[in-house]
């Protein structure tokens, strides 16, 4: 009884909203269940208190509000177009109101005081767990105690790469830019983690694209003072682990997946070969996307479509679940108007971000910023849209995260970027 009554004591001194989030951040590796719990509660907490609702007045600047909630009508006015039945369109158009969703929770639950660190403990512990299972898994198949290796809680190797890829990012520039030895010490041993990662999910797209995000991250953090050093020093640890797990006894998993990777890289001159076969949804994309240019076929609807695509060109049959490129998938589903109003709200993200990466969190507006970046060109072979089911939630939190930073003005004090009441 008395550590149910330490739990809700502790809840209530950070109140529901704040848990919700917490709880879907910790739990969003494991499955959507878990986190639209999480959110559940948040939502709860936000109807029932008034103060919930008063404190999250504001938590995003005005221009920000409209671009989201143009981003979401438009969504829906393009699936209903699509004359679709109820559950696809809400399931479809739902994605996007998601993305919404986690950035305005975000933006709304860090700027309370003393939540950015319980946020990044909360982190730190989510990953260091994923972390450990991912690796258990990995050496139960390599020792053959299981007979095929499951990439930690998620389905496939992909989904992995696409969790581990921000994450790095993030905690990349966090173990440069973090004060205390404790908070270099955890950001510093959750890389490692991150780094390990993403090795194992053998997906060379989030390799190229961390790599990226790593080179931005790196420039701008020496650009502002601040020292890799310590960032050196966890990729030398993780690059030690990565060679120990090549050299793993059993079941050669890590040396056949690199080697299957590199012949991939090195077949530039072969296009299919070099994009995993991407490119071979591209015809039957464009050609949608000329059909409706303006307004796209609607949320969900790629997947329906694309077969009478391939008929009308007499293409190979196949039926992927989406393009696998953002911007071809937010074309074909939202038209040109849906794929800029996307582009707004990137774009506001990075300009607060840039002015913003001299203030007193530096490190998180390099993080935000190096993660766009290499989404851009990760974007080319993957969407962010397409992992609503598990990891694209941390990209909206770290998105919507950038409303919470300051800069530094003459006199040294910081000053809170102006948003709408």
């Amino acid at each position: 009884m008395k550590l149910f009554r330490q739990f809700f004591s502790t809840i209530s001194s950070i109140g529901w909203l704040e848990f919700g989030f917490l709880w879907g951040l910790f739990f969003a590796p494991w499955g959507p269940v878990p986190r639209y719990l999480g959110w559940f509660i948040s939502i709860v907490a936000w109807a029932l208190s008034k103060k919930e609702r008063d404190d999250v007045k504001g938590s995003l600047p005005r221009h920000f509000q409209w671009l989201l909630w143009g981003f979401i009508s438009w969504a829906f006015f393009v699936t209903l177009l699509s004359e679709a039945n109820l559950h696809d369109i809400l399931k479809g158009a739902s994605n996007p109101v998601e993305a919404a969703f986690a950035m305005w929770l975000a933006a709304s639950v860090l700027r309370r005081k003393g939540a950015v660190m319980r946020c990044f403990r909360v982190l730190w512990a989510t990953t260091a767990l994923t972390g450990s299972w991912t690796i258990a898994r990995y050496g139960a198949a390599a020792l053959k105690i299981v007979s095929e290796y499951i990439p930690g809680p998620f389905s496939n190797i992909n989904t992995l790469g696409g969790y581990a890829f921000p994450l790095c990012t993030f905690w990349f520039t966090m173990t440069a830019s973090m004060k205390t030895c404790r908070e270099k010490s955890m950001a510093l041993s959750a890389l490692v983690f991150s780094v390990v990662m993403l090795f194992l999910s053998f997906s060379i797209l989030p390799w190229l694209a961390t790599l990226v995000a790593a080179i931005a991250s790196s420039l701008m953090l020496v650009t502002e003072g601040e020292s890799v050093r310590p960032t050196l020093r966890g990729l030398a640890v993780s690059l030690t682990i990565l060679a120990l797990l090549l050299a793993f006894p059993g079941k050669p998993i890590a040396r056949s997946s690199l080697e299957r990777e590199i012949s991939q890289v090195t077949a530039i001159d072969e296009t299919t070969t070099f994009t995993n076969h991407r490119t071979d949804f591209v015809p039957g994309t464009v050609h949608l996307i000329c059909q409706k240019p303006l307004t796209g076929w609607g949320w969900g609807q790629f997947e329906n479509r694309f077969p009478i695509a391939q008929k009308e060109l007499g293409l190979p049959p196949d039926n992927p679940l989406s393009p696998h490129n953002l911007y071809l998938g937010l074309l074909c589903e939202s038209g040109l108007i849906g794929l800029l109003i996307f582009l707004g709200i990137v774009l506001s993200i990075f300009t607060a971000a840039w002015k913003f990466r001299k203030g007193e969190r530096k490190g998180l507006a390099i993080a935000i910023l190096s993660l766009i970046l290499a989404y851009g060109g990760y974007s080319l072979g993957g969407s962010v849209f397409d992992a609503r089911r598990d990891t694209g939630c941390f990209t909206w939190f770290l998105l919507g995260s950038v409303w919470i930073l300051k800069e530094k003005d003459s006199a040294g004090q910081t000053t809170p970027v102006e948003t709408g009441k």
